[in-house]
């Protein structure tokens, strides 16, 4: 087995922890032709330009990030005498697990990041929300949904839903034939409670199974929403067809009405 150079020998021509190791300092070197061009290096013996490195052999190759920015090198550096054909191979094959592993935790990052933001527009919108696998089992259940049907946020996850609340046939029957809904009004069994909502089913079709998202808009949110929209509809007599004699008849008889005093017939 060949010996490393120990920290005492790296000392004599300069090394120690912090160096900067650029070319204007050190000369011709592995440790800096490797940032530079991009690329594995070794260089040895007369190959350097100062003479205190020419006793030793240097390989590096350099790290990138997922970006293809440089983030360092993976370097070896032992005396002449002890190198081996199999020092660069080496310090490539440590520079790629190091690229690897740095792209690895990047995306973990970024995963997590997007889930972060995903449950926080989740939890943060007016509408329940839930979610389930094909076996039933619970996944995803928002602070709205356990409120309206008296569930336990926490507990319930992992559990299936039909243990948890007993699902309207219609809902059942969407399941069953992965089949949406939209805005149909229902009602749950939970916890001994009978409770009214507005839902809306979405099946997600997969290959490796079906699971669905399901939306419950409370009942009297959507009724007073319908209510204020209604209340601003307008319509006026000129904009009645009159192609047969009841009509014209209703509106001969509007017409009058709305010259009696108080009246707001339009």
């Amino acid at each position: 087995m060949r010996r490393a150079a120990n920290p005492a020998q790296l000392a004599a021509p300069g090394f120690r922890d912090g160096s900067y190791c650029a070319e204007s300092i050190i000369g011709t070197c592995a440790l800096s032709l490797a940032a530079m061009q991009g690329q594995p290096i070794n260089t040895a013996g007369d190959r350097h330009f100062k003479q205190a490195l020419q006793p030793w052999s240097f390989c590096s190759t350099p790290v990138f990030d997922n970006h293809g920015r440089l983030f360092g090198s993976i370097s070896l550096c032992c005396l002449v005498e002890h190198q081996s054909s199999a020092d660069l191979s080496l310090t490539l094959a440590i520079a790629r697990e190091v690229g690897n592993s740095l792209l690895t935790d990047s995306l973990l990052a970024e995963s997590n990041r997007h889930l972060n933001q995903m449950y926080g527009l989740l939890e943060s919108m007016d509408d329940g929300v839930m979610a389930w696998n094909e076996q039933g089992v619970l996944q995803f259940l928002n602070v709205q949904a356990a409120r309206l049907l008296h569930l336990d946020a926490q507990a319930s996850q992992g559990k299936n839903i039909a243990d948890l609340v007993t699902l309207p046939a219609l809902l059942r029957r969407a399941i069953k034939h992965a089949r949406g809904l939209n805005h149909v009004e229902v009602t749950f069994e939970s916890q001994h409670q009978f409770v009214d909502a507005v839902i809306t089913l979405k099946p997600i079709v997969e290959a490796q199974g079906n699971s669905f998202i399901l939306l419950l808009h409370p009942v009297e949110q959507m009724r007073q929403l319908m209510t204020s929209q209604l209340g601003k509809v307008s319509h006026t007599f000129e904009q009645m067809s009159a192609d047969d004699p009841e009509t014209r008849r209703l509106i001969h008889f509007g017409r009058r009405a709305r010259r009696l005093p108080g009246a707001t017939v339009r």
